[in-house]
């Protein structure tokens, strides 16, 4: 068996941060190598506080964190297997276990956000290490920050990024080769993610809204838009802030495989978020993609080139359009294009996994070795 272990942000309260983690793990589990299966272990990352300065703050970030990651959590005790290492001093002690590491996906090498901890650079590992469809979640970085990435990135033996930003950043600025790979979620098919989904419940047909951020105007976009289709209008909870649940009675979140089928059973879909985009067009779903500010803004980006690739770049909106197209979109092309993706992400994951396994077998043959040369 081929021990693969995992680091990326794994306790987060983001849809679509979850649902990369079980891509990943789930295609990475059904590659094997000479005949041996593959088996991913995640690192369950401890979220730091340190931006609190202020303890009660911090003790209260916490315990807000713990309330909302609930159904996350139940998600990921059932899909998920977790590596023995619950501290950053854990994590060498990894390499007496695991055969290859692999981090990524989502922005684990942004500065912002990483706190400049080793880990996400799989700065302990010994095996073999390559990252997948990691993400800078920028376009630009100090000279400082470029150092920073270089030194560490230079370590791994194969590196692939989620944006093509990112691949020309790897390759302009650090000097060293990148390849982009598509988000873990496209390594699943859509008949993989419906069973991965809550069970069907009975047949209505409602327009989704679900944005990232309920303050801003493309929220109101949103509930304008969702109300011409003449469809039950659905809001995902999740986004309701404090005030508004208080109000409304209601007191839970979507789990994740709650807002997977939400997105599924749609009819129509309104959306700030780039996982909802790509998930309902996985399942064919009516969709437009609200967008506000530039499309070279980081996250418009990921958009953008998202539907454009698979030709649907008319389903993105930044503003009130005169008239709604409600037909329904061809998504012959996206589907062609997805499997490429799907094929090209599994190769890379194949390709570095026998590249970790000829490294085992070397590694283990020179210890079989070692004793004859002691005893000469």
């Amino acid at each position: 068996m081929i021990k693969v272990c995992g680091v990326t942000f794994a306790n987060g309260v983001n849809y679509g941060s979850e649902m990369q983690l079980y891509a990943l793990r789930t295609a990475i589990d059904r590659i094997t190598v000479e005949g041996e299966p593959c088996e991913y272990h995640l690192v369950f990352s401890v979220q730091d506080y340190v931006r609190y300065h202020n303890a009660l703050k911090r003790e209260f970030a916490k315990f807000i964190k713990n309330v909302l990651r609930r159904p996350f959590a139940r998600f990921e005790k059932k899909w998920l297997v977790y590596a023995p290492a619950k501290k950053p001093q854990d994590l060498p002690a990894l390499n007496r276990y695991y055969d290859a590491f692999v981090c990524g996906s989502d922005v684990i090498w942004n500065p912002d956000f990483n706190n400049k901890l080793e880990h996400y650079y799989l700065g302990f590992a010994e095996k073999y290490a390559f990252s997948y469809a990691a993400s800078f979640g920028k376009q630009k970085l100090s000279d400082s920050e470029i150092e920073f990435a270089r030194k560490r990135l230079s370590r791994l033996s194969a590196i692939s990024v989620r944006e093509k930003s990112g691949a020309l950043l790897v390759q302009e600025k650090l000097g060293i080769p990148a390849v982009m790979m598509p988000d873990p979620v496209l390594l699943l098919n859509r008949e993989e993610w419906e069973k991965t989904a809550s069970p069907a419940k009975p047949k209505e047909k409602y327009a989704l809204i679900y944005s990232t951020a309920p303050q801003l105007p493309g929220f109101k976009i949103m509930n304008e838009l969702a109300a011409q289709t003449g469809c039950k209008v659905k809001t995902v909870k999740w986004v309701m802030g404090v005030a508004q649940k208080i109000k409304q009675g209601v007191f839970r979140f979507e789990a994740p495989e709650e807002w997977l089928e939400l997105i599924r059973d749609a009819e129509y879909v309104f959306t700030n978020s780039f996982h909802a985009t790509v998930f309902s067009v996985i399942f064919h779903k009516k969709v437009f993609a609200i967008v506000e500010g530039k499309k070279t803004d980081g996250y418009n980006v990921r958009i953008y080139d998202f539907m454009e690739d698979v030709g649907l770049g008319d389903r993105i909106l930044s503003s009130m359009p005169e008239t709604l197209d409600l037909s329904e979109p061809d998504f012959a092309r996206a589907d062609r294009v997805m499997e490429a993706w799907r094929e090209q992400g599994t190769t890379y994951l194949k390709n570095n996994l026998e590249a970790a396994y000829r490294e085992k077998q070397a590694l283990e043959q020179k210890l079989r070795k070692q004793p004859e040369k002691d005893c000469q």
